[in-house]
């Protein structure tokens, strides 16, 4: 069984306050999975150096899109968006 781990970091939004940690905290997820967590395939979407924290909406959309297509294969997967929770089905 395959699993697959989407871990996002969205710091920057066009009419809030920036957030500071969202971006490095999804980096450190991402390392932790890709090192210990077993995973296939970890995607991570944080942004780009020029823009650290800020993640396009396109971007977003196809990332997740894939995620989700994935997860209709009933491989287990995690989602982890640093801004704000963990979601988990992991099994």
């Amino acid at each position: 069984m395959k699993r697959y781990a989407l871990v996002i970091g969205i710091g920057k939004y066009a009419n809030l306050n920036e957030l500071s940690k969202p971006a490095s905290d999804a980096q450190a997820v991402a390392e932790v999975l890709k090192k210990h967590g077993d995973f296939q395939e970890v995607t991570l979407l944080n942004g780009i150096k020029a823009k650290l924290g800020w993640v396009e909406y396109d971007t977003l959309g196809v990332k997740l899109t894939k995620f989700l297509k994935q997860a209709a294969t009933q491989d287990p997967l995690l989602y982890s968006p640093a801004s704000s929770s963990i979601f988990s089905r992991v099994t």
